[in-house]
């Protein structure tokens, strides 16, 4: 049975949220793998997102500034993804 655009569009826009969240997490890997918080041979669960800004020092803080701006670009996008399901849907 065919379904409705609706239905179409709310699986969709479900979707694209977890494809977000989950970008999202692999992006706070690496940020933590180039800031050496985190090194993926250790065996420890990931460390929780922080609310203070570091200073992108070290040999890679370059990279971890530019995995920082990527995230809050994607923050911004999921956000708005979550606005429109509950506005339009």
């Amino acid at each position: 049975m065919p379904r409705s655009n609706r239905e179409y569009l709310l699986r969709y826009c479900d979707q694209a949220n977890n494809d977000i969240e989950r970008a999202l997490d692999r992006l706070q890997m690496l940020s933590d793998a180039y800031g050496g918080v985190y090194k993926p041979m250790d065996n420890e669960p990931m460390p929780e997102l922080k609310d203070e800004q570091t200073d992108y020092g070290g040999p890679h803080g370059q990279y971890q500034q530019y995995v920082d701006i990527n995230a809050q670009l994607l923050m911004t996008v999921l956000a708005n993804m979550k606005l429109f399901r509950q506005q339009h849907m």
